[in-house]
C-alpha cells in the first residue's frame, strides 16, 4: 500500500523572463530561482502554465529547464519538472529528458478532451508512465469546471505506482481537496494551485503543498505560521496578502504580468515582458497593479525580504 509522499510546504513556480527582443533571459531566470530559494521554499515546479510553458519553443523549454535543475540541484532543493504535452509520447520524452538531468519527479496535465473518459485517461497516463518515473504528479486543471472525476483519480492512484501527488486547479477546489484526501485515506499528496485566494481554507482542509507562481515570500511565511500551530497569525498575514492575490488571480495573464512587474521592482527581473498574452494589460490594470505592488513591497519588507 502506498504511503503519503513526503513533500510538504511551498513548491514554488519560477516565471519565465524574456528580454526586450523576446528572447529567453536566463540571467533573470536564475535570479528568480535564487529569490525563491532565499524565501525558503521546499521545492520548485517548472515549467508549467504560470511559466508560460505553452509559449516556449522546444529549445527554450529544454534550456530553461536545465538552468532551473542545475541551480536548484546545487542548493539540494527538489525540482518537479512540467512534462505536459498534447500527446503521451512527447510527454514521456519530456519526462525522460528531465529525469536524466536530475528532476525529482514530473508533472503532467490531464488532457482536457479526455477528462471525462476514464478508460482513455488511464490509458494515456499509463503510456506516459512507461518512462522510469519515481514521482508522478497529475495536474488536475479545468479553469471553469470540476476537472478529473474522483473515481478516475482513485483508479489512477490504485493502478499507477508512480502517481503520488495531484495538483488541483478546479472550480471549486476546496471540496475537491477534501474528497481526494478522504477517498485515498490521506495517502495521495494534494497540492493547491490556482485557488491561492482560499489558502487558509486549503490548509484547514489538510492539503500538503502550495504551488505559487509568485508572492512566495509571504506565502512561505503564512504556511510556516500555520504549520507551527499559529493559525491566527497566519490568517492575519494572509489577510494583508488577500487583496493582492484576489486582484491578480482574475486571469493567468494578469497574474503573470503583475508578478513580473513586482519582480522588476525588486531587481529580480530585468524586464516584465510577457509573450503573446491572450488578455491585454491596459492602463487601468497598470494603475491598480502599481498600487498593489507598493502594498506587496511593504509586506515583503515586514517579513524580512532581502535580495538573494
Amino acid at each position: 500500500m502506498k504511503e503519503l509522499y513526503p513533500l510538504s510546504g511551498v513548491v514554488a513556480i519560477p516565471q519565465t523572463p524574456f528580454d526586450r527582443r523576446d528572447r529567453l533571459d536566463v540571467d533573470s531566470l536564475r535570479r528568480g530561482v535564487a529569490d525563491r530559494l532565499a524565501a525558503g521554499v521546499d521545492g520548485l515546479l517548472y515549467p508549467v502554465v504560470a511559466s508560460e510553458v505553452s509559449r516556449l519553443t522546444p529549445p527554450e523549454r529544454r534550456l530553461a529547464t536545465e538552468a532551473v535543475l542545475e541551480q536548484a540541484g546545487s542548493a539540494h532543493v527538489p525540482v518537479i519538472v512540467g512534462a505536459s504535452a498534447d500527446d503521451a509520447r512527447t510527454a514521456r520524452s519530456l519526462a525522460e529528458f528531465a529525469l536524466d538531468r536530475g528532476a525529482a519527479g514530473v508533472l503532467v496535465q490531464a488532457p482536457v478532451d479526455l477528462l471525462h473518459d476514464e478508460a482513455a485517461t488511464i490509458a494515456w497516463f499509463r503510456s506516459v508512465c512507461q518512462a522510469p518515473i519515481d514521482l508522478f504528479v497529475i495536474q488536475d486543471l479545468e479553469w471553469n469546471g470540476p476537472g478529473l472525476p474522483l473515481s478516475t483519480i482513485v483508479r489512477l492512484f490504485d493502478e499507477l505506482e508512480p502517481f503520488r501527488c495531484i495538483k488541483v486547479e478546479t472550480v471549486p477546489a476546496g471540496s475537491k481537496y477534501s474528497a481526494i484526501l478522504a477517498a485515498t485515506d490521506g495517502r495521495l499528496n494534494v497540492a493547491a494551485g490556482w485557488a491561492l485566494p482560499y489558502l487558509i481554507e486549503a490548509l484547514d482542509r489538510g492539503i500538503h503543498v502550495v504551488t505559487p507562481g509568485g508572492l512566495h515570500w509571504p506565502i512561505v511565511e503564512i504556511v510556516r505560521r500555520y504549520r507551527r500551530g499559529d493559525r491566527a497569525s497566519a490568517r492575519t498575514l494572509f489577510e494583508r496578502l488577500l487583496p493582492i492575490l484576489g486582484w491578480q488571480n482574475q486571469h493567468i495573464d494578469i497574474s503573470n504580468q503583475f508578478l513580473k512587474l513586482l519582480a522588476v521592482r525588486q531587481g529580480v527581473f530585468a524586464h516584465a515582458a510577457l509573450r503573446r498574452p491572450d488578455v491585454p494589460f491596459d492602463a487601468e490594470h497598470r494603475r491598480i497593479a502599481d498600487e498593489l505592488i507598493e502594498d506587496a513591497l511593504g509586506l515583503h519588507a515586514d517579513i524580512g525580504w532581502h535580495p538573494a
